[in-house]
């Protein structure tokens, strides 16, 4: 993992790909809290909830710096 800053941007990053993809419209607003963000669209809005998916070694060991921030939709309005 990076310093908090950028992996904020990473994680904002991704969360916004996954809405335009989703929602097919212009990003007005976002919102981030603890485990979702919310983007609104216009009229409609997406909530998805995030989390840290770390690589791990063949022994089971979490590797630094190898995980990737994930996001999954929980409604669309």
């Amino acid at each position: 993992m990076m310093a908090p800053q950028f992996e904020r941007a990473r994680l904002l990053g991704v969360a916004i790909q996954h809405a335009t993809h989703e929602l097919m419209e212009p990003i007005d607003r976002i919102e981030m809290g603890a485990g979702t963000i919310v983007v609104w669209a216009g009229d409609r809005s997406l909530t998805v909830a995030y989390r840290y998916a770390n690589s791990h070694a063949p022994d089971g060991s979490p590797m630094p710096g190898s995980g990737q921030w994930v996001v999954e939709t929980v409604a669309v309005r």
